[in-house]
């Protein structure tokens, strides 16, 4: 088993025996492992032979997860994804871990998910549990030193939310401020390989904090909005950012699927403006750069059964922003008729920007009843496989340079010419929620809704929005 060695640069911290003040000089981060902090052994070594062939220039990446989003940042981890290996898999359903590792060829795979954050050879963290674990999953990951990558949404409730990411900045803010690390291990074992093991865990947790320590970002988390990713609204940003639409007066998104997710998952969903509009919401963000003030939403059931859970299929949400321009989101739970609906329509004083949906091929097919396409792609898998490439190669390469912001290189590549911007951040997912909620609040109570009063501490960043509306506005 080789021991990676610790960073001697500059910043390095110095190496001290274990000792309570070592373990308790941070608030949230953990510096000390226990045994009870690591996966059992008897897992653990399933891969210490493996352990070898881990490059320490390489970025170690576990996933949460082994659905079918899971799946695909495998794949694409595994196989695409330069700087990164794919080393740890896990899953409450063992034989969807196993079967995914094998898959990919992946050394360690788990049920237990805490046990995949706390393996010393993972570092960072891909979280693609159930909507309930993601602020816990997230919480222990920083507390390791680990990045997390997080699926939408991060939480249901604003409470959760903010613990979570005070979680994230307290771990920081505890990286910063270590004076020391152990030297050796405080774990003791008869079991020779497994003394081994705790003195290989603590080696590789001081070389993970040491490197954490250096790098200008520290512990990053970046919460999953692939649509920002794809090359289409890529292009209509950048567009944007150039001038081409003036003062941006309305913009229409389309977003509906081509049926429904079971009722079981529904029932903890959060209900269509968490779980499905959230992407528009950001999406509204991306593209007219400015805070949303206002919503009104209003929506209606097709489905009895999705409307005996209170919620709706299909749904209108007006949006009023901070700079002044309209949003219209347009979402459906069921369009069979049309397959997978993803469109946009940027509409400014000086200039106009479509994005049309994608389609298998570009056909047409001409008879004397008219003329005729294969309807778009089928769903997100297949509508958005370059988006979340694309995504997973931005987070990734955010942590190799150590900072919060990575420049897209779409397969089209006038799209991403000059185009960098941060990676979508907890703020982010967090402003998302609020307006899924005042969304949903608007629904209830049939009536516009201010953004702050779901959230009143978003009035300076709504004022901000309006004050730097007002000074391009002069220019």
């Amino acid at each position: 088993m080789q021991h990676s060695e610790t960073s001697t640069g500059d910043s390095s911290l110095p190496l001290e025996v274990p000792s309570d003040s070592l373990a308790t000089q941070s608030k949230v981060l953990v510096t000390v492992l226990s045994a009870q902090g690591l996966p059992p052994f008897a897992k653990a070594a399933s891969a210490p032979n493996a352990v070898t062939a881990f490059h320490v220039s390489k970025i170690r990446v576990g996933i949460i997860g082994c659905g079918r989003i899971g799946q695909v940042h495998a794949q694409n981890i595994a196989i695409r994804v330069p700087h990164a290996i794919l080393v740890a898999v896990s899953d409450f359903i063992e034989e969807a871990a196993m079967r995914v590792a094998e898959r990919f060829d992946v050394p360690l795979w788990y049920k237990s998910a805490e046990d995949l954050v706390h393996d010393p050879r993972v570092d960072a963290v891909v979280i693609c549990s159930p909507t309930d674990t993601h602020a816990p999953l997230m919480k222990e990951c920083v507390r390791y030193g680990k990045h997390a990558f997080c699926e939408k949404p991060i939480a249901l409730d604003l409470a959760t939310i903010d613990d979570a990411l005070a979680t994230v900045a307290q771990a920081n803010a505890d990286l910063r401020s270590l004076r020391a690390l152990p030297r050796a291990t405080a774990m003791t074992s008869n079991n020779r390989e497994e003394q081994a093991f705790y003195e290989f865990a603590q080696t590789e947790h001081n070389r993970r904090l040491q490197r954490l320590r250096q790098s200008p970002a520290g512990i990053q988390l970046m919460v999953a909005f692939q649509r920002r990713y794809d090359h289409n609204f890529q292009r209509a940003r950048q567009t944007h950012d150039a001038g081409f639409v003036g003062r941006p007066l309305k913009l229409h998104l389309v977003s509906r699927d081509p049926a429904p997710p079971p009722i079981a998952y529904l029932q903890s969903s959060g209900g269509i403006w968490v779980d499905q509009a959230i992407h528009d919401f950001d999406m509204a963000r991306f593209l007219l750069k400015s805070e949303a003030v206002s919503v009104f939403a209003s929506g209606l059931a097709l489905d009895p059964a999705i409307g005996e859970l209170g919620d709706c299929d299909h749904v209108l949400t007006q949006l009023r922003f901070a700079n002044g321009a309209l949003c219209v989101i347009d979402n459906s739970r069921a369009t069979p008729h049309q397959a997978y609906d993803q469109r946009a329509e940027l509409f400014g004083s000086a200039g106009s920007i479509f994005v049309h949906n994608v389609h298998p091929n570009t056909n047409e097919y001409m008879d004397t009843q008219g003329v005729h396409r294969d309807k778009p792609l089928s769903f997100f898998i297949e509508r958005y496989a370059d988006a979340y490439l694309q995504e997973m190669q931005v987070w990734v390469q955010s942590l190799v340079e150590g900072g919060a912001s990575a420049k897209a290189t779409s397969p089209d590549s006038s799209a991403a010419d000059g185009l960098t911007m941060p990676i979508p951040s907890g703020f982010d997912g967090r402003i998302a929620v609020v307006m899924a909620m005042a969304a949903r609040k608007s629904f209830a109570e049939k009536r516009p809704v201010d953004i702050v009063e779901v959230d009143p501490s978003l009035a300076p960043v709504i004022r901000q929005a309006e004050q730097e509306a007002a000074s391009l506005g002069k220019q």
